[in-house]
């Protein structure tokens, strides 16, 4: 990761690559199985990138538990009749908030965001075990002094 980045930068680093890939699963081009399943789980990595950012100190099992909450709301709102005319109807016509919101319930949709928080869950333990010895709190195991320091032992001697 890039030296001197904030735990708040990191994130919105990702968000757009993200989006980006998102956009990618539903292009024509991609197999049947990508446009049917990626968009909604990157979906997910996407509200952890942007929750991360929000919340930086938070824990990993409790913003998975948040994110899939999150998720888990829109989808079952998707399972709401919205009247002709009504707020809900109205959002749901902007292009915007479709995106957002999705068109249709679906169970699938559900394991799918799940899938997505686990990658996400993964991906970060991952990018933490890889940064730079400097962002760590003192040395890793198996760095520094070989041998422990005993009571009375100067610093200098050898």
């Amino acid at each position: 990761m890039i030296k001197g980045l904030t735990k708040i930068s990191r994130p919105l680093l990702v968000a757009p690559v993200v989006v980006a890939l998102g956009f990618l699963s539903r292009a024509s081009f991609a197999p049947a199985f990508v446009r049917e399943n990626v968009g909604d789980a990157l979906y997910a990595v996407l509200v952890w990138v942007l929750l991360r950012a929000l919340f930086p100190k938070q824990s990993r099992p409790l913003h998975a538990f948040e994110v899939l909450v999150f998720c888990f709301a829109i989808e079952f709102l998707q399972a709401v009749r919205a009247e002709p005319g009504s707020f809900l109807s109205w959002v749901r016509h902007l292009p915007f908030a479709a995106l957002v919101l999705g068109r249709g319930f679906s169970v699938a949709d559900l394991l799918r965001y799940f899938v997505g928080v686990l990658g996400a869950v993964a991906a970060e333990a991952f990018a933490s075990r890889a940064t730079s010895p400097d962002e760590h709190k003192g040395p890793r195991e198996g760095e520094g002094e070989s041998e422990p320091r005993r009571p009375g032992d100067r610093p200098d001697a050898t």
